[in-house]
């Protein structure tokens, strides 16, 4: 007996060390990913809350998104400087942060440390499959969204219920200011809040307070951030107005083919069973995990009406929490209750581990470098490569503030440190009809026009070959504008 306690005691220790080094070796895969963070929307973003950090002002179209996000640059910005490896390093470490405490949320309840390193793999492994280092808002939004909920579950679980009410208040406000989408984490708080006495089917009035207050709250920072009721139109009014890419089935269908190895085949088969145990107890450590699983499938759930208008990937990213904490307290509960199976149930689910590894592993690694380079193909060059490009067309600008056109290599604002010149739209690029940058080349809003060449990129291709876009060349030369520079990628105009 003493020698098969050793032996078991042993292998649980190899297991413990084995999930580590796994997790560890998921998390050099995200360091080894820094030099590739970038794109429109990551350049977007920073690009805005460097002219906060300078005291610039900004276009009334930054608040297409909610203006949280452009703080946060702020903030690191300030902090950390204007360094472009180090804001790639500092977006990293918001991923591994969020791994980080997705693992937390499963020990604390758990105290196991086997589906702690799981959850935080798990969430590592999705953010390679969807799209996590784009540098978008999503990672960021879900950060905020996971400290207020590690701190939740650790105060609910010392049964202050109050505390982890504020806090579940405060930061799922916080998220919702990042972006429009963080709605769902608001709807779905309402499951999260009880007291000890409480099943999990039985309610308490401040269930249906908890959501309206955290709304109440966004409302009160957006009017102190400045943009106000103003700003939440021309928000939402944006999102609902995106061009429709793909059916709803469609793209769900991308979203579910990509996940499906490493998610939903465990999911489906550890789910029903963990359910099924964790409602007939009424300990208030089970309810408060119960109901973190329901609010994980109802915020979940409510992520995935966005894939309704187009099939990006990184529309996903939010539904990695849920996600991950649900196999991660699905894995914690098939620990906790194996005693209790027969043998055949175990053989059962030791079997299904076992596959699920290898399957999983299979297809992750043969859909990764697929999936990597539709990123990377759709979503434009290297930082390194767009400097090569325009290092020569910085030294030759004659103004800070400059108009390129077509409006999205916004690399470029980066690379040469210059502000964007299409007035309210600011730096973004959603504007395709060139109309609006017509009037603002009659009007000689910019001393400086850069005009891509269609081999700098697919969209300045796509775009240009428009016929709307094909006079724009002869109208730089009809309001004064002259060619003071000349490279494959683009050329330079300026005004005497």
């Amino acid at each position: 007996m003493t020698l098969l306690n050793s032996l078991h005691g042993k292998f649980k220790i190899g297991l413990n060390v084995l999930v580590a080094a796994l997790f560890l070796y998921l998390v050099s895969t995200v360091l080894a990913k820094a030099s590739t963070i970038g794109g429109p929307d990551f350049f977007f973003y920073v690009l805005n809350g460097r002219d906060l950090s300078e005291g610039n002002q900004l276009g009334i179209m930054r608040y297409l998104y909610f203006p949280g996000v452009y703080w946060v640059w702020r903030f690191a910005i300030d902090l950390l400087g204007k360094d472009l490896e180090t804001l790639q390093n500092f977006y990293v470490g918001i991923l591994i942060l969020s791994a980080v405490l997705s693992s937390l949320c499963v020990y604390i309840l758990s105290k196991k440390l086997i589906p702690a390193l799981v959850t935080g793999s798990v969430y590592i492994a999705l953010l390679h499959l969807l799209e996590g280092f784009g540098g978008c808002i999503e990672p960021i939004a879900a950060v905020t969204m996971l400290i207020g909920l590690t701190a939740y579950i650790y105060f609910a679980k010392k049964e202050k219920f109050w505390i982890a009410t504020l806090i579940i208040i405060t930061f799922f406000a916080l998220t919702l200011l990042m972006k429009q989408q963080g709605l769902v984490f608001a709807v779905a708080a309402f499951v999260l809040v009880f007291y000890p006495t409480k099943r999990f089917f039985e309610l308490h009035w401040l269930n249906f307070v908890v959501p309206p207050l955290i709304i109440a709250t966004f409302l009160g920072l957006m009017f102190l951030e400045g943009g106000g009721i103003e700003a939440i139109k021309i928000a939402f009014g944006f999102a609902s107005a995106y061009i429709q890419i793909g059916t709803f089935d469609e793209n769900l269908s991308r979203f579910f083919k990509t996940i499906m190895p490493l998610v939903v085949i465990p999911l489906l088969v550890w789910l029903p069973f963990f359910v099924a145990r964790i409602l007939h107890a009424s300990h208030s450590l089970f309810v408060l995990a119960t109901r973190l699983t329901v609010f994980c499938i109802i915020a979940g759930g409510f992520s995935l009406y966005q894939f309704r208008i187009r099939d990006y990937l990184h529309y996903g990213i939010y539904t990695i929490p849920s996600l991950a904490l649900l196999v991660g307290l699905s894995t914690a509960f098939i620990i906790e209750t194996w005693g209790l199976l027969t043998f055949q149930q175990k053989k059962f689910y030791s079997w299904v581990a076992v596959s699920i590894f290898f399957y999983s592993n299979y297809l992750w690694r043969s859909e990764l470098d697929k999936i990597s380079s539709q990123i990377q193909t759709g979503w434009g060059s290297p930082i390194s490569y767009g400097q090569n490009r325009l290092s020569d067309i910085c030294s030759r600008l004659t103004s800070r503030k400059v108009l390129i056109l077509p409006p999205r290599a916004n690399e470029f604002h980066w690379v040469c440190d210059t502000t964007s010149g299409t007035g309210k739209w600011g730096y973004s690029w959603f504007d395709e009809n060139p109309t609006y940058y017509i009037q603002l080349i009659e009007n000689k809003y910019a001393k400086n026009v850069l005009l891509f060449d269609k081999k700098y990129g697919y969209f300045e291709n796509e775009l240009l070959s428009r016929p709307a876009w094909v006079g724009i060349e002869a109208k730089l030369l009809q309001n004064g504008y002259r060619e003071i520079y000349s490279s494959p990628f683009g050329h330079l105009y300026a005004l005497p």
